[in-house]
């Protein structure tokens, strides 16, 4: 069954967050080049004169896609079909993808999940905060399915050159690569599919900024492109996005800035050589951990974690990978980032299924996740098992904990119980159990059977 996740969408989308950069800037200038950043996009969200004609703006990004395709030496094998779109056409595309992404039933089975497990406010309504925070973020983007450039009317001339940049190479990409299944989320497996689309987007980012060091005649690629685009994304101007849930920051930042990081260590490892860049396509990293930590692309591949079980009486409702990136999100929204850094750091695998009572409340309170995780190590996964257990009682405020006589332990939450229990380098976690008898019983059928 294909099932979309929250995090798949929010890139499968192929949105631009709209940042620039000068085309003087110095390369050895971060501060000044974040200061600019935020200032252009202070200006895009309020400018109103200056705008170019529809015509004048597709023959720019035609000389703009011929530029491209030189500086990311990826031939031309067809024309690209542009369109200027308002800002309302571009946010009921985005609306229409989402539906086409997400059903109803799967929507509400994830946000129940992400609720449980504190990675998304309980009173967030979901849907209608991707939306405003799509239409908050949106610029002009390329639409691999449509095969279509959609050309953004509402924004100043000045914004548009490097938008246009980051959208071509994406077209160029489309044209040799074949975008789609790139752009596609793996079903339940929404780590992965990230993972793959931060190839798609570094590669995009990092390009972005060789033309515009083309345009300047000077290289201003920053030493840390990532470091650089958290800051700027971080900007009063995108108020929505400055106050969404650590979960949705990341989840956009990490296609950008982490996938830029990766293109660029990847790039400097090559001599500059945008073939190992083209490369990439052909093997794709298969997770968060590997984009996150270039050394263990190809070499540390995610293990498959055996979590197939019914229960009786329960509806499964959703079921996913997390991955590193996620798991750092959620321990960090309790723990410091160091702690949450450290006790992420040695993944080998998870997933994770969340359950309803087939005939009760469709609620978060009525929601039980189970999640098991391997560890490259024993000791990453005491690491992670501490991290988890000091993390509860700070989730659930007044939890109580004792260890019974196998040396678990288990927590007591206002509605329902919660459980950690680590078996070498394997971690299990089952949160929002209802009754202790359910909690023993679903901790005995998520351990694979010996």
């Amino acid at each position: 069954m294909r099932r979309p996740t929250l995090a798949a969408a929010l890139s499968a989308l192929a949105l631009t967050i709209a940042f620039a950069v000068p085309r003087f800037a110095r390369a050895d200038d971060n501060d000044d080049i974040e200061k600019d950043i935020n200032d252009l996009a202070a200006q895009q969200k309020t400018a109103e004169g200056g705008k170019a004609s529809a015509a004048d703006l597709e023959a720019m990004a035609k000389k703009i896609l011929g530029t491209m395709s030189e500086i990311r030496k990826l031939p031309i094998k067809h024309s690209v079909t542009m369109e200027v779109a308002t800002r309302e056409q571009i946010v009921g595309y985005v609306d229409s993808r989402m539906k086409e992404e997400m059903k109803p039933n799967e929507l509400d089975g994830q946000e129940a999940a992400l609720k449980r497990l504190g990675l998304v406010p309980e009173k967030l309504d979901m849907k209608k905060f991707m939306l405003d925070l799509y239409g908050e973020q949106v610029a002009g983007y390329y639409d691999p399915f449509k095969q279509k450039f959609f050309i953004a009317s509402w924004m100043a001339p000045m914004m548009q050159a490097p938008i246009m940049a980051h959208e071509l190479t994406h077209a160029l990409q489309d044209q040799s690569f074949n975008l789609k299944p790139f752009l596609t989320p793996i079903p339940d497996n929404s780590d992965a599919t990230s993972a793959r689309q931060a190839v798609v987007e570094g590669d995009a980012v990092i390009a972005m900024f060789k033309y515009l060091g083309h345009q300047s005649g000077m290289d201003i690629t920053p030493p840390s492109v990532g470091e650089m685009i958290r800051n700027s994304m971080a900007s009063p101007a995108y108020p929505t996005f400055m106050g969404a849930p650590a979960y949705f920051k990341e989840s956009l930042y990490f296609p950008y800035a982490d996938g830029a990081d990766f293109i660029q260590k990847t790039l400097a490892a090559n001599k500059g050589d945008w073939a190992s860049i083209s490369a990439l396509y052909a093997h794709l990293p298969k997770s968060s951990e590997q984009v996150l930590h270039p050394e263990k692309y190809l070499k540390d591949d995610p293990k498959p974690v055996d979590l197939a079980i019914k229960i009786p009486g329960w509806k499964e409702v959703h079921t996913d990978v997390l991955g590193e990136l996620v798991l750092r999100t959620l321990l960090a929204g309790f723990l410091t980032d160091d702690q949450a850094r450290d006790a992420a750091e040695g993944w080998g695998g998870d997933r994770y299924r969340a359950f309803q009572r087939e005939k009760g409340p469709k609620t978060v309170a009525g929601t039980m996740v189970v999640l098991r995780t391997t560890w490259d190590t024993e000791k990453d996964a005491k690491e992670f098992e501490a991290a988890y257990l000091a993390l509860l009682p700070k989730k659930y405020d007044g939890a109580r904990s004792k260890s019974d006589d196998h040396g678990t332990t288990f927590t007591t939450i206002e509605d329902g119980l919660a459980r950690v229990e680590r078996s070498g380098s394997d971690v299990l976690i089952v949160d929002g159990a209802p009754d202790p008898d359910t909690l023993t019983k679903t901790t005995a059928l998520a351990w694979p059977k010996k």
